[in-house]
């Protein structure tokens, strides 16, 4: 049995499988062949690992990718797969509340909460330390999911006041987060990759709610982390 180092998820894209390391701030893939050997060393059966398979264990676990150790790891448990069903585009444009001065304020120290974290080496590897603490300090049966729209409608009214387009869809997602986390309110963001050319795509959900995407753009790409 291998067990998945900490900072290392993954999701399979056809016939090859993609790697996420947040430490690193990189993905990389198996091939076909070497995919099915990774399958295999996911299985929890007690038969005996071909040659292939014992293989790649040796050389992920020499990179820092898998461990023997329980104690060092986790399961090699993909991600929840379940494509979403509903965005906030789809929702009438009449229903979305005005933005008011403490909202904008809220989305101004969100950004300045951001920035700090900019500033230090790695983004996605101090951000999603910070992502985790910031839901820990919620109460995870009160998931105010309504409220999660209507401050999400908000904070896309914002946005292009604080914001540019060139931003990346991580920083954007990442803000949108914090901003609704100073309402103490609870979100998910999703980080998916798909192949064919290679791209990784990051948003905010609720209860399978996008809350900053349009459906379509977000289904193009299967889960690989969320938190």
């Amino acid at each position: 049995m291998i067990y998945l180092r900490s900072h290392i998820h993954f999701c399979q894209l056809g016939n090859v499988t993609v790697f996420m390391d947040i430490r690193a701030d990189r993905y990389f893939s198996l091939p076909e062949i070497a995919s099915a050997a990774f399958t295999e060393l996911c299985a929890p059966t007690g038969t005996g690992l071909s040659p292939q398979a014992q293989s790649l264990a040796v050389r992920l676990e020499a990179e820092n990718v898998i461990t023997r150790d329980p104690r060092l790891g986790r399961p090699p448990f993909e991600p929840n797969t379940e494509r979403f069903k509903r965005s906030i585009f789809d929702l009438p444009r009449n229903a979305f509340s005005a933005p008011g001065a403490k909202d904008a304020i809220l989305l101004m120290l969100s950004v300045s909460d951001l920035r700090l974290l900019n500033r230090q080496r790695g983004f996605l590897p101090t951000l999603l330390p910070r992502l985790s603490a910031w839901k820990a300090k919620m109460d995870p049966g009160n998931q105010r999911h309504q409220d999660a729209i209507v401050q999400a409608q908000k904070f896309l009214q914002l946005a292009p006041w604080f914001i540019s387009s060139r931003d990346a869809c991580l920083y954007r997602s990442a803000l949108l987060v914090r901003y609704l986390a100073r309402r103490s309110i609870p979100s998910q963001l999703n980080i998916g990759v798909r192949a064919a050319p290679f791209s990784a795509h990051c948003w905010v959900s609720s209860n399978s709610l996008v809350l900053n995407d349009h459906l379509e753009t977000v289904n193009e790409f299967r889960p690989i982390f969320s938190v």
